[in-house]
Parts: C-alpha cells; structure tokens; sequence
C-alpha cells in the first residue's frame, strides 16, 4: 500500500516495516517497524493503508479481517479493529 499526508509517502511491503520515502525524489527516508504494544511482538503482512490524520494511519493485515491503527512516529498498533463477520452480516460488495 502507499499513502501520503501532504509531506511524507508512506509504503508498505507486505511485512511489519513502514517505509517513509521522500514525495520528489521516491528516495526512502527511514523505516519504521509496526508491533503490539500488548505482546511488543511485529505486526506483519501490512497491506492498504490509509492516514486517518497527519500521524495515523489505517492499514488492512493481509489474509485477515483485521485492521490496525498505527501511530507513524512510534510504530505502535495503537487499535485493531476485528471486522470478522462483516461479510457475513452484509455480504459481498457488488461489482
């Protein structure tokens, strides 16, 4: 995924890295890895991300009903949010 606040391109790879890349130059800047706070344990197969402020973004856990919210300057999942059974309830989105 790749997202941008206006001052930052922020990409995910598929792992628990977020990469910062400069907005002219597509050079990275720095990386940051995203964990839970509760277990300090890395947060991978990051996918689609969104921010949400200037310091927060949404991002999708690929293969799972999970989204996490995570502070950009600390790599914290300050929330997951569960959607298991969203789906189910309203079903599939049409085409």
């Amino acid at each position: 995924g790749i997202a941008y606040n206006g001052s930052v391109v922020v990409v995910t790879d598929g792992s628990q890295y977020l990469h910062f890349w400069d907005p002219v130059t597509l050079q990275e800047l720095s990386r940051i890895a995203v964990f839970d706070p509760r277990t300090n344990k890395p947060i991978s197969r990051l996918n689609e991300i969104e921010f949400i402020n200037d310091h927060e973004i949404l991002a999708n856990v690929w293969l799972t009903d999970v989204i996490v919210r995570v502070d950009t300057r600390t790599g914290r999942a300050n929330t997951a949010y569960d959607l298991t059974g969203v789906l189910v309830e309203h079903g599939e989105p049409t085409p």
